[in-house]
């Protein structure tokens, strides 16, 4: 059985990323779920994963390990198959594009454009 109210479902989800010799792990063991109607602040301190979490959970980029589920479809692909998503499964998210200092990269339009193809 199903809970339709659950939108998102993150499994054990860890992303690693090698840097020369070394092994950097910016997510270890990552389980969260959301449901419809929810609001949810993902918080922590600089180099902390945050956005590498904002990343996978916009399907900008792929978990090493783990599941992860939109509306009880499964989006985890392979590692040999990373690589940005870039389309949505079904229209029902989008991300925009953030400097660090929060100021949009582009207008609400173009934003809207990319993650829309109009």
């Amino acid at each position: 059985m199903t809970d339709d109210s659950l939108v998102i479902r993150l499994h054990n989800i860890h992303r690693m990323y090698k840097i020369g010799s070394d092994k950097v792990h910016a997510l270890r063991g990552i389980n969260l779920e959301v449901r419809r109607n929810e609001y949810v602040a993902v918080m922590g301190h600089s180099g902390s994963g945050k956005s590498t979490l904002m990343n996978v959970i916009g399907c900008l980029d792929r978990a090493d390990e783990g599941s992860y589920e939109i509306r009880g479809i499964r989006t985890t692909a392979p590692p040999a198959r990373r690589g940005p998503a870039g389309r949505s499964l079904d229209g029902t998210r989008g991300h925009a594009g953030r400097h660090r200092d929060g100021r949009s990269r582009m207008s609400a339009h173009g934003n809207h454009t990319l993650s829309h193809g109009r």
